[in-house]
């Protein structure tokens, strides 16, 4: 009988340690029902005076937010019901805003509209576009590289694996969507009846009040300008300068959020480890934080989140495999290294069978086997190391 318990002992020791690294997420929110319960990939439609819409793309950052149409959403249930619902829509995203025919959108749904839905209990959600024609040949360099947004399935599956590896992260659907501009000079670059990739990504602020998390900004962000001198509650998360003078920072945290970065490819975001850390070089005021977010949880810990992956090697089918980012990886001790990476290769089959389902996976699974063996080289070391 001893024997027993000592080995269940030791499988419930060895079972806590292999997913110790990847463990954050078991207490946030996963919906049982609704838009955010399944990756299955649904048709939308969408009109509205895209035209009007798109024309606030001249206004500055601040200015863009405030500027909405009205619209209709519609979808066929399960039932094979047809079901419309009236939404307000609004631009999205600085980027897109930016270098995007078609921008993101922002959905504000009423609650009147919502119940009975899929989006019952959704007041807001963001829709990421394609962005721009992929036959386009009058786009710029840049907005070639942004391409990658007329495949979203691939960025919404990103979501989908840092579920499974159960990273907390905001939640995914993909969907393929009409859209129809109703304005009577429509300028808008979208074919008619042309089903486009797209997908649903849960709002932020939604995401944080579901799971009680309080947002942490960086001093330097840009969006702290447009906040009233007496908003003193929400001009005190403004406060992330730097991992080092965070003593409330999840290291290890960090570096699994680095390690996913290195698996999809992605190089498009940054989390500031000193005071002598920048985002780009020569600017001796830039961000502390790009693509990346970062909440408190209710026991203080800072916890990273990870978003925006469409310029990621994942997206472009690019094998190139780019080194790790080492400054934020190596926050974490080196028995957290090995068992963060441990934690990743112990869901690869799952990741793969993820992947599997896109079209042209090929070029992504040969690239993933690169990746996974320099995974391997880096444990290798690091036990050697230990």
């Amino acid at each position: 009988m001893k024997y027993k318990i000592l080995f269940l002992f030791l499988f419930v020791i060895g079972l806590c340690s292999s997913n110790a690294a990847l463990a954050l997420s078991a207490a946030f929110v996963k919906p049982k029902n609704g838009l955010f319960s399944t990756y299955e990939i649904t048709n939308f439609q969408l009109k509205a005076p895209l035209t009007t819409l798109f024309k606030a793309k001249k206004l500055n950052f601040f200015e863009v937010k405030k500027v909405k149409v009205n619209g209709v959403i519609s979808y066929t249930d399960e039932k094979q019901n047809l079901v419309n619902l009236n939404v307000e829509l609004y631009i999205k995203g600085y980027t897109t805003t930016q270098f995007c025919t078609f921008p993101k959108l922002e959905l504000k749904i009423p609650k009147s509209e919502s119940i009975g839905t899929i989006f019952d209990g959704i007041k807001t959600v963001d829709l990421n576009t394609h962005c721009v024609e992929q036959d386009d040949p009058s786009t710029e360099a840049y907005i070639q590289y942004i391409k990658s947004s007329f495949n979203n399935h691939r960025e919404a599956m990103i979501y989908r694996i840092m579920d499974v590896l159960n990273m907390p992260s905001l939640r995914a659907r993909p969907v393929l969507i009409q859209y129809t501009d109703t304005d009577e000079n429509s300028e808008v670059s979208a074919k008619p009846n042309f089903a486009y990739q797209a997908f649903f990504l849960e709002d932020y602020s939604d995401f944080r009040k579901k799971n009680n998390l309080k947002a942490i900004r960086g001093v330097n962000d840009v969006t702290k300008a447009d906040v009233d001198v007496n908003d003193t509650d929400k001009l005190s998360t403004y406060v992330f300068s730097n991992v080092a003078d965070s003593p409330n920072m999840d290291l290890d945290d960090a570096a699994r959020s680095a390690v996913l970065q290195f698996i999809i490819g992605n190089g498009d975001w940054f989390l500031q480890t000193t005071k002598t850390d920048l985002r780009e070089e020569g600017h001796s005021d830039g961000e502390n934080l790009w693509n990346m977010k970062i909440v408190e949880d209710t026991k203080g810990k800072w916890i990273t989140i990870p978003q925006d992956f469409n310029f990621s090697m994942f997206m472009q089918n690019y094998p190139v495999v780019q080194p790790i980012n080492s400054k934020v990886f190596d926050l974490a001790s080196t028995e957290s290294k090995i068992n963060i990476l441990e934690g990743f290769t112990n869901k690869k089959s799952q990741i793969y069978e993820i992947i599997k389902q896109l079209d042209g996976s090929g070029p992504i699974i040969y690239r993933l086997e690169l990746v996974f063996a320099e995974i391997e080289r880096m444990l290798s070391n690091l036990k050697i190391t230990k």
